[in-house]
């Protein structure tokens, strides 16, 4: 994630901050700056932050955590109908071991030497429906990067009302990234609709993961491949040396801008 062997790019900090989302919509100008300025400096400091206040419902977030574990508890056989090496895309059901951890940019592990990981996921992409901004009869742009679903929907006599939830769910989350890149584009003295024409039809990934429990007592059996950093959880490495845990805080969810925002 954010931490790096370079020592300029270690967090400096001792806690992972909490921001209070509750001025992102408020009418001053000068109060969504504030909110940017503390967003900045979590940005530049730490690169990642806990949200709160940030307008998507418990009872969605909850319904969200529900549906995904009613996918990850159905037969694998019924999970594999909805295989991702069925699509072009890159959408649908990643298997137990079906992802390998090839190490970092840094640390590489040999093909040969890659196991799978103890982890399985369920992805999809960008859909109209997804999008609070867009008719529901809209067109997509041109695809040259495969962006944009098609994604693999279990149907409803296989599990009932996933679809509808995870496309609520999206909505809700669609539509505060594009008020938090608001907010963003003034944390960098721009005008606040800078970002805007890069996102009107965004590619939106979204990725369910479940993590097995160890299936030997006293092991470790890799559950995700090392993310930019050499780091194996959610965690970051600050100046002294010290890893900061990201436990989850009810009500808040976790922003990591990662490698993308950061060169974007």
């Amino acid at each position: 994630m954010i931490p790096q062997t370079d020592s300029s790019q270690l967090a400096n900090c001792d806690h992972i901050p909490v921001i209070d989302l509750s001025s992102i919509d408020s009418a001053s100008l000068e109060e969504r700056q504030k909110l940017a300025q503390t967003i900045f400096e979590a940005c530049t400091q730490v690169g990642f932050f806990y949200i709160k206040n940030h307008g998507i419902s418990d009872s969605l977030v909850n319904g969200i955590h529900d549906a995904a574990a009613r996918f990850f508890d159905l037969p694998e056989e019924e999970k594999m109908k909805f295989y991702i090496g069925n699509s072009q895309k890159f959408r649908g059901y990643s298997p137990i071991g079906g992802e390998k951890s090839t190490g970092t940019e840094d640390d590489p592990i040999p093909e040969e030497e890659a196991v799978g990981v103890l982890s399985e996921a369920f992805d999809i992409g960008y859909e109209v429906a997804m999008d609070s901004n867009k008719p529901k009869d809209a067109l997509l742009p041109p695809d040259p990067y495969e962006l944009y679903g098609d994604n693999q929907w279990p149907d409803e006599e296989t599990l009932s009302g996933f679809s509808e939830m995870y496309i609520k769910y999206c909505i809700s989350a669609l539509d505060l990234c594009r008020k938090m890149m608001k907010i963003f584009a003034l944390a960098l003295e721009l005008p606040e609709t800078y970002f805007d024409s890069s996102i009107r039809t965004p590619g939106v990934t979204s990725r369910m993961m479940h993590y097995p429990a160890q299936p030997v007592a006293g092991e470790v059996q890799e559950g995700l491949g090392a993310h930019t950093g050499k780091v194996p959880g959610l965690e970051i490495l600050n100046h002294k040396g010290d890893w900061i845990l990201a436990p989850p805080i009810p009500g808040t969810l976790v922003v990591n801008i990662a490698d993308c925002l950061s060169t974007w």
